[in-house]
Formats: C-alpha cells, structure tokens, sequence
C-alpha cells in the first residue's frame, strides 16, 4: 500500500479541511514535512495514528482536546481524518474516521469514476492487514516514544523488530500450536503406557517438557524486559547527558567515554580468552613434548635400520615364497633345508608395506612439535602479557565508573540524585536479567539434551501396540514440525542480519558524507562504525537517519521475501501440516 494524500478538518491546530500530498514517485518516494516548532508536525503524524487505530503517540498533550479551538466557537463540534492509499493492484482506498459529536471509522473503495463504496468486512481488519497495529510504533512515531530502542552509545536493539516486521509472530503461534497438540498426543500416549515398564520414565520426559516451556517462557519474559529497562536507562543517561548543570553534563559525559572503553575492553577480554583456548589446543602437544630434539631421532634414520626393525625386505614378499616353495630365481625351497631356514629367517626383520611410511609420518609429527616448541614461549606470553593489561584497565576503568557515581550521588541536586539512584536500579536490573537470559539459554540446551536421550530409550521400546505406536509417530512428527520451525527462524534471522550489513552500508556509502559503515554486535545490536571498525556515539540526527534506514532496510528485504517461497511448515517426510 502506497499513501497518497492526509486530510484532516477541525484536528487539532489544522482549522477546516487541510491536505497534503505525499510523493508517490517510484524514485523520490520521500515527502520532507519541513516547518518550525509548534506549527502541527507532530499533530500531522498523530492524525495519521488516531485514523488508523483510534490511539496517539504517548507524548502528545491534552488527548482530550483534539477538536480545533477555532472551530469550537463556531459551534463546529466534530473532528474527521481521512487517509488516502493505493494499492499495488492500482486499487485506491479511503480510511475515515470521526470524533466529536460524530464518532464512526470506515473504509471505502473508491472506483475510476470517484464513487465511493463501502468496503465489505471489517475496517479494522483491513488497517491491520495493511500495518498492524503492534508494529506501527515502528513506522509511526514522534521520535520519542518509537519501538526501536537505542543505548546510550546508540546501539539500537533489533531482535524484536527483525521478528516483528518479518512475521515472526505467526511462526511462534504455529510452534505453541503444534506443542500444544504434541502434548495431547503425549498424554494420550502416556495414559496407554502408564502400566508398562517405562512408566517412570514417561513420567521423567512429562515432568523435563514442563521445565522446557517454562525456561522457554521465562527466557522471552526476560528478553522483553531488558529491552524496557535497556530503553529506560539509556533515556536517564540522556537526560544527565543533557542537564543544564555544567558539572553533572560533563561528569556524566565523562562516564559515558568511559563505559564505551569499559565496553571495548570487556570485548578484547573476551577474544583473548578465547585466544588463549586457542593457544592450548594448538600447542599442547608441543608444549609436552618440548623435550624432543632432533637429535633424538637417529634411531629413524635408514641406515641405522638395516637388518633391524624395521628390516630391508617386505614381509608380504617373504611370506609369498615360503608359501610358493619356490625361490625368485626358480630355485625350489623345501622345508627343512638350509635355504628355507635361510628365507624364514627374514621375517624376523621383514617390513610390511606402511611401516616405513608410518615411521616417516612420525618423524614429520616430531619436526612439526620442535617447531611449535619455539614459537610457545612468546605465542603464550604474549596472550597472558594482553589478557592481564585488559583485567588491569578493567579494574582501573570501573574504579573511575564507581568514583564518577558517587561524585554525581554527592552534587547535592536533588532531582539528579533522584536519576542517579533509578539509572542505579536499571542497571542492576539489567545485569540480574542478562545472567537470568544466560541461564535459561544455557537450561534449554541441557533439557532438550536430557529429553532426546530418554525419548530415543522410549522409540527403542518392543512389543507396543499399534495405537501406541501411532501415538509416537505423530509426537515425532511435531517434533520434526517444531524443529523445522525453530531451524527456519533461526536461519532467517541469520540471513536477514547479513543483508541488513550489506544494504544499510550500501547506503551510507552512497548518501553520508562521514566514512562511517554499520556493525552488528553477538547481542543484536546495530550502530555505527568508523574507518577503524570502532563503534562511535551518533548525533541525535544520525541516529535518528539509521533508525530511519534500518526500518526502511528490513522493510525491504520483508518485500523481497514475500513472495519467495518459504514454507516452514514441511518436515522431512515432504508432507505438509496444517495448524
């Protein structure tokens, strides 16, 4: 859907009937609404929120005063908000609501001809096909009260809106759809099984399944509340950020530098450990074996192996003779005699084929181990000399954090004390919920390790009866239904994370004057980079333009994907399930 025009009468500051029009140009499909504060910008974008869905954006004042003061004394006493669009099938709508003494919402058709006909079915079904109502703080909002959540670094989380705008929300339905039936199934199949010899361990796999979806509901409880207490801390970081007390603005400017360090050398930490890790595994063998020299490998030189083991004749080839009884040069061996004896000897000190080789890769294993050995030392000192410089800025940075804290705590204005103390709060509510996330990520994967181990006992089963194991075929079917889901998502997500890299830098290649490009962080966060890779704090305008560009971004690759075959409801067997 493409919107045309906006007509508002009486609504707020616009007095009788007022339209604009909005570009509707393949190549400049963007309409600036340019003017000074306190002229409607704000109420503009409030109209379009009131028509659509009867709400308004949290910062709009007096929402009980919308009818038009002017018009008021007039003894006008309703309001109207009509927003034109078009379809992509060329087809052009009209959606209308009323307030005032006049309250309705309605949606018409409107042909070639200008008649207008009322739309069959529901209008609030038809505005919620076109942008439902739970993503429209994505698309339409004040620049205060948005979905998208930004740090105080401006990194803006994007887990919620990838899922959102992608249509997540219908996959996650269908995986507690199909759960839900999977458990009928099982309880079915539990109460057939109840007397047999495997009864505790149905009991164990009921009682694991319940765990599962509690950590599992657990986990995205969490997961939603960081986010609010992420987006609550970052706007008492701005506020403290933009106080008018000169000290409390610099001191918590101060702090902000310093947290951005905190973050990057939290960050080196983490790559050195894994380094480390690294370290060991590459140079274990070499560090217990340090000891070995070349020196030490005479004993596998050729010409110290003549007439010991190994020998210089294969031993298939000794073997061949005896049993031939018959020498290479046609003379006949027979047993007993001296030339007999003479072969059979041999094998004493014969060779089979890839003993000789296997001796040479022995020798490359060891070469390979003095070499490592003189590159440990520095390798390692090098690893632990950084990993213990990071722990000491770590200490040294959090120390400052902790001084800067109290100093702000002690200014004595009241109202700052008051920010201190609640961004105190959020941030240990944010830390309690980042350890309670890694917990619960952590609980999945052992529930789920304990589950397929007792159910592959459970499929292993003899002598069950037909409807029990019909019963097992459809809770494996569900199984693979929900695995299938949660593989697809999760391999969507991952997909649209790359193309969001590429296109959003794409963008700023071509439209932004700073070298800066875009990084996506493990915790799905997306901010801007410089030249060097490292993050930086954008303006209020920037980060205003990358959420614009990110929205815009996955709006598009949601377009692309539309109409691109990709149903998640097939499991392996290539059967389709209805949910």
């Amino acid at each position: 859907m493409i919107f045309e025009s906006l007509t508002v009468e009486n609504w707020r500051g616009f007095y009788g009937e007022q339209t604009i029009h909005f570009s509707t140009s393949k190549e400049k499909n963007t309409t600036i609404v340019y003017a000074q504060n306190g002229v409607g910008k704000t109420n503009l974008l409030n109209a379009i929120m009131w028509c659509l869905y009867e709400e308004l954006t949290p910062s709009f004042k007096k929402p009980d005063d919308i009818l038009n003061h002017h018009a008021s004394r007039e003894g006008r006493n309703s309001y109207h908000v009509s927003i034109y669009l078009r379809s992509e099938d060329n087809e052009l709508y009209k959606i209308q609501r009323s307030g005032g003494n006049i309250s309705n919402f309605r949606v018409h058709v409107i042909s070639e001809d200008g008649n207008h006909s009322p739309l069959p079915g529901s209008a609030k079904l038809f505005v919620n096909s076109i942008l439902p109502k739970d993503m429209a703080g994505y698309f339409i909002n004040d620049g205060e009260g948005d979905d998208l959540t930004s740090d105080d670094n401006g990194m803006i989380s994007i887990s919620r809106s990838i899922e959102d705008i992608l249509g997540f929300g219908m996959a996650k339905r269908a995986l507690d759809d199909v759960a839900q039936i999977r458990k009928e199934y099982f309880g079915k199949w539990k109460t057939l099984n109840k007397e047999g010899d495997l009864s505790s361990e149905i009991r164990q796999v009921e009682i694991l399944q319940n765990d599962l979806q509690g950590v599992e509901e657990s986990l995205s409880s969490n997961q939603e509340v960081l986010v609010k207490y992420e987006f609550n801390l970052s706007k008492i970081n701005s506020a403290m950020g933009n106080s008018d007390i000169p000290t409390i603005k610099a001191k918590q400017q101060k702090r902000a530098s310093q947290e951005k360090a905190l973050s990057r050398a939290q960050s080196n930490l983490k790559s050195l450990r894994a380094k480390k890790k690294t370290l060991i595994k590459e140079y274990a063998t070499a560090s217990f074996s340090a000891h070995l020299k070349i020196s030490d490998l005479d004993f596998l030189e050729k010409e110290n192996l003549k007439g010991k083991f190994p020998g210089d004749f294969n031993l298939q080839l000794v073997t061949d003779i005896i049993a031939r009884k018959e020498c290479l040069c046609g003379t006949e061996i027979c047993e007993g005699t001296e030339q007999y004896n003479a072969i059979r000897s041999l094998l004493s000190s014969a060779a089979d084929g890839g003993t000789l080789d296997r001796l040479q890769n022995a020798r490359a294993k060891i070469n390979s181990i003095n070499t490592l050995s003189g590159q440990i030392t520095k390798r390692i000192k090098e690893n632990f000399t950084q990993y213990q410089a990071e722990e000491r800025a770590i200490d040294r940075i959090k120390r400052t954090l902790e001084e800067l804290s109290l100093e702000i705590d002690d200014s004595g204005f009241v109202a700052i004390q008051t920010l201190e103390k609640n961004r105190n709060i959020y941030r240990a509510k944010i830390t309690a919920t980042n350890q309670a996330i890694g917990r619960s990520q952590q609980k999945i994967v052992d529930l789920e390790a304990d589950i397929a181990a007792i159910n592959v006992k459970l499929k292993k089963a003899n002598n069950v009866s037909p409807m029990v194991e019909q019963l097992d075929r459809k809770m494996h079917l569900c199984d693979e239904v929900i695995a299938n889901i949660k593989k697809k998502l999760s391999a969507t997500r991952e997909d649209v994370l790359v193309k969001l890299q590429i296109k959003i830098d794409e963008f700023l290649d071509t439209y932004l004057q700073q070298d800066y490009s875009v990084k996506i962080t493990e915790d799905r966060k997306i901010g801007l980079v410089d030249r060097r890779g490292n993050f930086i704090a954008p303006s209020k305008g920037q980060a205003a333009i990358l959420k614009f560009i990110y929205i815009s971004t996955l709006v598009s690759i949601a377009r692309e994907n539309r109409d691109v075959d990709t149903n998640i409801f097939h499991c392996r067997c290539n059967c389709t399930i209805n949910v």
